[in-house]
């Protein structure tokens, strides 16, 4: 039985967020910080008790991590084997720079730069915004959308 790629993109997507938060659980459990909460979508740590600001800065970075190099390697085999799954990974990339905005705030409050935080989210958004525009010049230059879909 052939599984249609819209079903896997969709299920995809449902499951990006919590491989997001496990790169963060993952720091947190390596570093023994204090875990407060963990849900879906986020996960709720005390790492104000550690003195080392590069674990609290790679803390931050690991949900960015985790998601966008993993897509990022597979989205390149993918392309070069010029198979149609590269479609997969590619979804992640667009998504994983303005779902990890937040973390990257959190990464300007923490090396007191806060004049950069004005431009991460209008640059994340516009970066996803290129992707869409690439994967919708992919669709209308094979004509044959369908073939990548299902």
């Amino acid at each position: 039985m052939k599984i249609p790629k819209t079903l896997i993109i969709f299920a995809s997507l449902i499951i990006y967020s919590p491989v997001h938060e496990l790169g963060h659980l993952s720091m947190a459990l390596l570093y023994n910080f204090k875990i407060l909460e963990i849900k879906y979508s986020y996960i709720l740590v005390n790492y104000y008790n550690v003195n080392s600001n590069n674990l609290k800065l790679t803390y931050n970075f690991m949900g960015f991590f985790i998601t966008f190099y993993i897509s990022l390697i597979l989205f390149l085999y993918y392309w070069k084997k010029k198979s149609n799954w590269w479609l997969l990974p590619y979804i992640w990339l667009m998504i994983s720079i303005p779902s990890s905005i937040k973390d990257f705030k959190n990464i300007a409050i923490l090396i007191n730069n806060y004049s950069y935080m004005h431009y991460i989210e209008f640059l994340g958004n516009n970066i996803m915004i290129l992707f869409l525009l690439v994967l919708i010049y992919e669709f209308i230059r094979n004509k044959n959308y369908y073939e990548l879909l299902f």
